[in-house]
């Protein structure tokens, strides 16, 4: 496969996009039309990262090939071919939650189902994220947006709306909360408000230690998330499967299955809470106890 990918639609234009910017490979993009013929051939040199065909009809579908430059490298790598009408829509689902909360499980669980009206539900985990995640840095709002209107999925889910809720362009959102004990034990586990990284980047600076931080990204994440939610579910409640599960189904549009949570990972629903000092259980009470009280009823016990 040559170097991945992705196309976004726009309203009479595709864009190119290089998935990883680390990766350079010089590449060449065709486009054809409904007829076959080509309506455009675009180089995607090593050192460019983004191409742009323009002047297409937006009620037509289109052929996208990429492919690599150098004809001995196509032998092992094959061509990549999307199918792309360029015309903008708001995504069918978004959902999301804090980091560590479970959206990548639940991106593999919906991919491949089918909505009630018969459509396949194409469901992506933060896709472009490294564009994104520029882009956030750069308060690059529209191209946030035309990520997510110009997707060729149908589905996205990714925690990084609920630090940027007011970006989120899609017909339903779907809020999944999950234990704030699991999830800033988690963050301490990778390392958050610790890392020069993007990631970290993206996230309300605070001001505070690496564990207060943590709280108080988990309850202002979940109170955005829950600002512009059709529904919230509790991922326990999810992993699970049963009753609570049929209901998330039913809240995205889905057909009624027997399907459960992919095994692997499962929200990392395992994670262990290290034992907190005295000062941390006061803390994480002090901010995140109210948040706990309305989702976990009886958790101090």
């Amino acid at each position: 496969m040559p170097e991945h990918t992705e196309c976004l639609a726009d309203d009479g234009r595709i864009h190119v996009l290089k998935m990883r910017r680390s990766g350079r490979r010089h590449l060449l993009v065709d486009v054809d039309d409904p007829e076959g013929r080509r309506v455009g051939s675009v180089s995607l040199p090593m050192d460019v990262d983004r191409t742009t065909i323009e002047g297409l009809d937006p009620q037509s579908i289109y052929r996208v090939r990429v492919r690599r430059a150098r004809l001995w490298e196509r032998c092992r790598h094959p061509d990549r071919w999307f199918t792309v009408r360029p015309q903008t829509h708001d995504l069918r689902v978004l959902i999301t939650g804090t980091g560590r909360s479970g959206t990548q499980t639940l991106a593999h669980y919906l991919d491949g189902q089918h909505f009630t009206d018969g459509t396949l539900a194409h469901a992506r985990h933060q896709p472009l994220d490294d564009w994104m995640l520029d882009a956030f840095l750069a308060k690059d709002t529209a191209f946030v947006k035309l990520e997510q209107r110009g997707a060729l999925h149908n589905v996205e889910s990714a925690p990084y709306y609920s630090i940027y809720p007011d970006v989120v362009c899609a017909e339903k959102t779907i809020m999944v909360i999950r234990d704030g004990r699991k999830v800033v034990q988690s963050g301490l586990n990778r390392g958050w408000y610790t890392r020069e990284i993007r990631w970290d980047r993206i996230k309300p600076d605070y001001g505070l230690g690496q564990f207060e931080s943590s709280c108080r990204l988990w309850v202002e994440c979940n109170a955005n998330a829950a600002a512009l939610a059709d529904r919230i579910f509790r991922l326990e409640d999810l992993v699970l499967g049963g009753e609570s599960l049929r209901e998330f189904n039913e809240a995205v549009g889905l057909v009624a299955g027997d399907r459960q949570l992919p095994h692997s990972n499962r929200g990392s629903a395992a994670v262990s809470v290290l034992p907190w000092s005295d000062a941390q259980n006061r803390t994480f009470d002090e901010i995140c106890g109210d948040l706990m009280d309305r989702h976990y009823a009886g958790w101090r016990g």
